[in-house]
């Protein structure tokens, strides 16, 4: 909701910004739409190594082991 509330008031998030917004969907548990996020920021060239950090941190943690094989070696 924050991306899209950015967006309409015309302002263009950064890389820090969507970081952070991936971050509180896997300290929240929310590794779906976090991997959805991910997607969308490839689509965007806003995603970094922090991203990826981030994301296969949390899902180790969640023992989704098949899901950090593959964003691995996306890096």
């Amino acid at each position: 909701k924050l991306l899209d509330l950015m967006n309409l008031q015309g302002q263009v998030p950064d890389a820090i910004t969507w970081n952070t917004v991936l971050e509180g969907l896997c300290q929240i548990g929310k590794l779906t739409q976090a991997l959805q996020l991910l997607d969308d920021m490839k689509q965007r060239g806003m995603q970094n190594l922090c991203s990826y950090s981030v994301l296969i941190k949390a899902l180790c943690r969640s023992y989704r082991v098949d899901k950090v094989i593959l964003l691995l070696h996306e890096v």
